[in-house]
């Protein structure tokens, strides 16, 4: 049997150390977490869906930083706590760098979610009836004008309609879709360009013989009334009013930069409003316009 001799004793010193250090570090490799990404696939669309999302890299579920990086920024970034943004149509693998090892997701940008697509094909169908109901009772009248928004920001546009009645009055109606179906949501009395002020909620407007036209915006506590602000349209011109909501009184009149100053900011907690012009009811337009 042949012996080690004490000169290669030495020599094996460090194969012996280097076996040691890898023998300590196969332990935490063996019980390492389970590092994962939330998403690995993930559609984001730029209308009709869904526009960003965060992706979270988890070690055994807990969230843990990671070095972000989009393969295509043009198609989507990526911020550095993860958050996704779809720009424009394409793919883009996201990258998430922890402890030296990558993880990707693959996101896919469309134009259009198919949800979109049904919801624009119905209003197109819808505005090419000669006659469209305008008030929960069943009345109708002739979609005039029309402009197509997006007034919630859930990627669903809704449908605003100016119909004329047979007696020739005008209404401005809210259209929404939901469960693939068109129904009916406010009735918005306006004259001349459409100001709308996100999200506000117009209580009532009432017209008379003279010409005049009164229209109310409500602020309440969810209970009673606390006060509204008006606005009186004769003549083609307009005068703003508040009010504490005393029926039959106009209040106190104020100008047009304090009654929008008023609705968007005390009541809707906005600080601009958005003027429209609605578009004439033709297949030309329905064709440019919706889509």
């Amino acid at each position: 049997m042949k012996t080690v001799s004490r000169k290669h004793i030495w020599l094996l010193i460090p194969v012996l150390v280097f076996t040691a250090f890898l023998a300590l570090m196969a332990p935490s490799r063996a019980f390492a977490g389970n590092v994962r990404l939330s998403h690995t696939k993930v559609n984001l669309y730029r209308k009709g869906g869904q526009k960003t999302v965060q992706l979270v890299l988890y070690d055994d579920d807990t969230p843990v930083p990671a070095i972000w990086k989009s393969s295509r920024k043009r198609v989507a970034s990526v911020s550095a706590n993860g958050f996704v943004k779809a720009k424009r149509n394409g793919t883009t693998k996201i990258t998430a760098t922890y402890g030296g090892v990558k993880y990707t997701c693959k996101i896919k940008v469309r134009s259009k979610s198919a949800t979109y697509k049904r919801c624009i094909k119905a209003y197109k169908k819808f505005l090419m009836n000669p006659y469209v109901t305008y008030t929960e009772k069943g009345n109708r009248g002739q979609a005039d004008n029309f402009y197509s928004l997006d007034l919630d920001g859930n990627g669903i546009p809704e449908l605003l309609v100016n119909v004329v009645t047979a007696n020739g009055n005008r209404y401005h109606v809210l259209y929404h879709y939901t469960d693939n179906q068109i129904t009916i949501g406010q009735e918005l009395g306006v004259c001349g360009d459409f100001i709308w002020y996100p999200s506000a909620r117009v209580m009532n407007y009432t017209q008379y013989e003279s010409g005049q036209t009164l229209y109310f915006w409500s602020r309440d506590n969810g209970i009673t009334l606390n006060s509204m602000a008006i606005i009186r349209h004769r003549k083609g011109k307009n005068t703003y009013y508040v009010t504490d909501g005393s029926i039959g009184t106009y209040g106190i009149q104020i100008d047009a930069l304090d009654f929008r100053n008023y609705v968007d900011h005390d009541i809707l907690g906005y600080s601009a409003s958005k003027s429209i012009v609605l578009h004439v009811n033709t297949p030309y337009n329905r064709s440019r316009y919706l889509k």
